[in-house]
């Protein structure tokens, strides 16, 4: 019987290739925790890829740096709400990847501009994960009896007053018979800046003219406009304003009149939160969710100019405001003991001021989601 040598060494072939695909998808089952993960720089850049490349062996050790076609089809679906801040910037990422289809989960994200326009999706179902003010969360904790829990900070120093041009502020005291615009009324801004004026000797209602705008990018054409005398915002409107006009100037940071007025609080702005339902059904996707942001926020921290690029191509912001307001947005994903004293002494001091501010009272230890 005559061999055909070459069908033989075509399924030798076959056979080696086989094996090898095997292997790979075995050793990609495994997972790391978020400080043991490289972060996901060949997903998070339009030019990371080259078209036509082959995947290093440390790539396809990693499930996170996988091409495509190599991971799991049979992926959750997590719908993921933020806004349009340094919670969207710190997203972006994540976002670059999932849009790649290379994140652990098949994620749909919604970018708002406030956060009313986030909370009813939350309670009703319609989105899975949250990154809210942290006095909001802890409203909707009460509102909901334990329905929609904290998982991480994501937010520390981002908040400023800026004075119009020719307009003197250098200090808190200072702010006694301006016009200040800002959003964010019944969430943490409001609260903040009723608690600085009232420990600066200040009354919200009678020393300040204090007018809520709708959302951040209103307040901050509303400062551009000359509307006002000074204008309490985030990052990256506080960059963005003074790009814009280099005249507006930032004249006090909220966080470190924070701390003064506290004893040394911090000011955990912003958090991520997840419907109690939709972790207990699906732990694992909240687990994959928050390494996947925390090394999203390490990427965009470590990554400039890149992350820029994808900010400004989110409409997010532009890109040259994004590359100036990166390294002073605090953009970190913070869980533990660490993370939950933080929030547990910025909600009491709330709590003193005005109870409805947190719900009317303080949550209860389930307000912390724990992995299961």
């Amino acid at each position: 019987m005559q061999i055909n040598t070459k069908r033989v060494f075509s399924l030798l072939v076959a056979v080696v290739l086989a094996m090898s695909l095997l292997a790979g998808c075995a050793g990609g089952g495994q997972s790391s925790s978020p400080a043991q993960s490289p972060e996901p720089e060949a997903q998070s850049s339009p030019q990371s890829s080259v078209e036509g490349e082959e995947p290093s062996q440390t790539d396809a050790e990693n499930p996170n740096e996988m091409p495509p076609d190599l991971l799991p089809t049979d992926k959750i679906a997590v719908r993921v709400g933020a806004l349009k801040g340094p919670t969207g910037m710190g997203l972006v990422g994540l976002m670059d990847k999932n849009a790649k289809g290379a994140a652990l989960s098949d994620y749909t994200f919604t970018l708002e501009g406030a956060p009313d326009v986030v909370q009813g999706p939350l309670i009703n179902g319609d989105l899975d994960i949250a990154i809210l003010p942290t006095n909001l969360a802890a409203v909707l904790y009460n509102k909901t009896k334990g329905a929609v829990q904290l998982m991480a900070v994501s937010g520390m120093r981002v908040l400023y007053v800026m004075a119009a041009p020719g307009v003197e502020i250098a200090s808190v005291a200072d702010l006694a018979g301006k016009t200040l615009f800002t959003a964010g009324q019944g969430s943490t801004q409001e609260y903040v800046l009723d608690y600085l004026l009232r420990q600066n000797g200040l009354d919200p209602a009678a020393d300040v003219k204090i007018e809520y705008k709708a959302e951040q990018a209103e307040t901050m054409a509303q400062l551009l406009a000359g509307s006002c005398d000074a204008a309490l915002l985030p990052q990256p409107f506080v960059t963005n304003a003074a790009v814009k006009n280099p005249e507006v100037k930032r004249a006090l940071d909220v966080t470190a009149e924070w701390e003064k007025a506290t004893g040394g609080s911090q000011l955990p702005m912003s958090c991520v939160v997840v419907r109690k339902e939709f972790a207990q059904e699906h732990p694992e996707a909240v687990a994959a969710f928050l390494q996947e942001y925390d090394e999203s926020t390490q990427w965009v921290g470590e990554h400039v100019e890149e992350a820029a690029v994808l900010i400004g191509e989110y409409e997010i912001v532009p890109e040259a405001v994004a590359k100036l307001a990166i390294p002073d947005s605090a953009i970190q994903c913070q869980t533990g003991p660490e993370a939950e004293a933080a929030v547990n002494a910025y909600l009491k001091v709330l709590l003193d001021q005005n109870p409805q501010s947190v719900g009317g009272a303080l949550p209860d230890e389930g307000f912390f989601y724990k992995a299961q």
